[in-house]
């Protein structure tokens, strides 16, 4: 994969964008958030040679994202095991500006912030948001104690509504169309 927004203007058919550098790599794994109210369970994938583009045979590796969304110790959400894991939230881009609202100066050199849009599963492919987030994940090299388990690792979540709220165009109107899980998190890496 090339350390830049997903495969630029002079792709060809065929080409694959591939993690070459692994910076995908330190996103893997299970990440948790807790604030005593709201709880989620962040599970990520690297899957590799993906097609990025329906219409045309082009591939990169990207990340798949799974949650469980609990609001005082009740589930409220999770992502819809009926999906592929790879087509739940993805994020498809490695970015080298490092810069995420609410977390300046502290996301690490190097290739550390990944961006994808961001649509809640809601049980249909076609029950999304109308209008998807653009949604960025920091990586920051910590060391965690986890009930007495070392980890290393924490991760920067912010939303960032590209387009506003727009409920009344796009997919299904009888979908329900807030997202659930909190705009802002710091999730804990998880032995």
């Amino acid at each position: 994969m090339q350390r830049i927004d997903a495969p630029n203007d002079g792709y060809q058919d065929g080409d694959y964008y591939k993690d070459i550098h692994n910076d995908l790599d330190k996103f893997e794994g299970v990440w948790l958030y807790d604030n005593g109210i709201d709880k989620v369970e962040v599970t990520i994938t690297k899957y590799e040679y993906q097609q990025f583009n329906f219409a045309r045979p082009i591939y990169i590796d990207k990340l798949g994202i799974e949650f469980k969304y609990w609001e005082n110790g009740v589930l409220i959400k999770e992502t819809d095991p009926s999906f592929p894991s790879s087509e739940q939230i993805e994020i498809m881009n490695v970015e080298g500006v490092l810069n995420l609202p609410g977390a300046v100066n502290v996301i690490d050199n190097g290739y550390s912030l990944v961006s994808g849009s961001y649509d809640e599963p809601f049980g249909t492919q076609d029950c999304k948001r109308p209008n998807h987030t653009n949604l960025k994940l920091g990586y920051q090299t910590s060391s965690n104690n986890v009930n007495g388990v070392t980890t290393i690792g924490k991760l920067h979540w912010n939303l960032i509504d590209l387009y506003g709220l727009n409920p009344s165009g796009g997919y299904n109107f009888t979908c329900e169309y807030n997202y659930v899980l909190p705009e802002v998190m710091i999730l804990i890496k998880q032995p």
